[in-house]
């Protein structure tokens, strides 16, 4: 797990000098909703503009297929 202040600093890192601001989210079943959208808020604000929800059945870059 990561605290917020560090996903917001590594969002930056990410984002900052990328042209394309896109994320895709995937998030466990277990999640409740507004624990998915505060995520997507800390994204707008290190300045994400596009937001992808991956299906849970998504693979992970670089996962090899069960």
């Amino acid at each position: 797990p990561v605290t917020k202040p560090e996903l917001v600093a590594r969002l930056h890192e990410i984002f900052d000098v990328r042209p394309d601001k896109l994320i895709f989210i995937k998030a466990d079943n277990s999640r409740k909703y507004q624990e998915v959208i505060e995520l997507m808020d800390v994204g707008r604000g290190a300045g994400v503009k596009v937001f992808g929800l991956a299906p849970g059945d998504a693979l992970v870059a670089g996962a090899t297929p069960p």
